[in-house]
């Protein structure tokens, strides 16, 4: 047979993976969801895997798997694993049948103490009761929560309580009652408001480390400052001034390095945390503020926090190069004054030695014509014994300015040359 389309694109497969690799499974009415998100270093991702895989040869093979999840349906447990990019997320739901208020279901089909033995450490540990709103035994908020209750209609058709508060079990607690959602709508709907807890927990990561980095630029803004006055001070040793600053930005470097992937981080978290927001379709319940309001007033601090640390960060690293650049054109101009200085004394020298070398160049001219003066004297009273009437003085007297201009002419020429 045939082929009916051209090669595939070496990325398809994984692409096609990827797009449905966010599956939530159906949630049924009542039912408990025990949600855990794990940060996971990079170094135990492999084992990671292997346990999983020995939680999905426990409870049966997997109805959906791949190598960022993994979807397990048994009777009644199901069990959705899902790895993300410095976390992992793992989801039990379990058919509500007999645990009364907000105890957690029976997990008893994991293999013991699978839970406590997964690698990383816990970001969010979550229970959620899910309700049907018309059913009289339906789990009521107890109204002797702590702190302030959230509570409110989402995505038409359900409504939702918290008080986001993290009690001795180690999990946080959320309500859901459902008014006659499918099975598949609300499981979306209970998977947007995880996914909103989920982003918001991560996105806050950062806080912790932006608040420390930002003690941290006090004092090397407070060093920088005190550099760029020295740098105004011409007694201080440029290589001193040089040295201290490369040392400080140094420090910013690195500074960056250590937070940068944090900062981008949790702008992206919150990014999502803000989309799984307007998909829910908040609507406000009289006497109780809405997830909306305590997202913002929580998480929309945390990331400006974040947001004017990197700015400062940016900032005080571009100031630093500025002023290591002022201190490069002090030096350079430090530097092109002792140059001019040099230069001066060389075209000095240079005069100097052309003065000196035009005297000589005199001298030379009357050593030339004395030589040969002379020597034309001597011819001139050898010619005296051979001819009477030859005066050799006057002869070498006659020739005297002859030879000198000649020898004149001939020097600077040599010079012109």
């Amino acid at each position: 047979m045939s082929k009916l389309l051209p090669p595939d694109h070496p990325l398809r497969k994984a692409l096609v993976e990827e797009m449905r690799a966010r599956r939530f499974a159906p949630v049924v009415t009542p039912s408990r969801i025990v949600q855990l998100v794990v940060q996971v270093e990079n170094s135990d991702r492999e084992r990671e895997r292997d346990h999983v895989e020995r939680a999905v040869q426990a409870l049966g093979e997997a109805t959906t798997a791949n190598n960022r999840s993994v979807l397990v349906r048994t009777d009644p447990l199901t069990l959705v694993w899902e790895r993300h990019s410095e976390a992992s997320t793992y989801t039990m739901i379990v058919p509500d049948r007999v645990s009364p208020g907000f105890q957690l279901p029976d997990l008893s089909q994991l293999p013991k103490g699978w839970l406590a033995a997964i690698p990383g450490v816990v970001v969010r540990a979550t229970l959620v009761v899910v309700a049907d709103a018309k059913d009289p035994a339906a789990p009521q908020w107890p109204r002797e929560s702590r702190g302030e209750i959230v509570s409110c209609m989402v995505a038409p058709g359900a409504r939702i309580w918290s008080d986001f508060a993290l009690y001795p079990d180690g999990f946080g607690r959320l309500l859901v009652h459902s008014d006659g959602l499918d099975r598949h709508d609300l499981g979306r709907v209970v998977q947007q408001i995880q996914e909103l807890g989920n982003y918001r927990n991560m996105a806050l990561l950062g806080l912790t480390v932006a608040q420390a980095g930002a003690a941290q630029l006090n004092l090397l803004e407070a060093r920088l400052a005190e550099r760029a006055r020295d740098v105004a001070d011409k007694s201080l040793s440029d290589d001193d001034l040089l040295a201290d600053l490369s040392a400080l930005s140094a420090e910013l470097a690195a500074l960056g390095a250590a937070t940068g992937f944090r900062m981008g981080a949790t702008r992206a978290y919150a990014q999502v945390a803000n989309d799984r927001l307007a998909g829910l379709r908040v609507d406000r319940v009289a006497g109780y503020q809405t997830l909306a309001d305590y997202t913002e007033r929580r998480l929309v601090p945390a990331v400006r926090t974040c947001a004017s640390f990197s700015e400062r960060l940016q900032d005080l690293t571009a100031r630093t190069a500025d002023i290591i650049a002022l201190l490069r054109a002090r030096i350079e101009t430090r530097i092109e004054s002792q140059n001019q200085a040099s230069l001066e004394s060389m075209n000095a020298n240079a005069r100097r030695q052309l003065e000196l070398q035009s005297l000589v160049e005199r001298f030379s001219i009357v050593a030339v014509t004395y030589y040969i003066v002379s020597l034309i004297a001597y011819l001139a009273k050898a010619a005296e014994h051979r001819w009477t009437g030859v005066d050799s003085a006057l002869v070498a007297a006659l020739a005297l300015p002859i030879v000198a201009g000649l020898v004149f002419w001939r020097m600077e020429r040599f010079t012109r040359k």
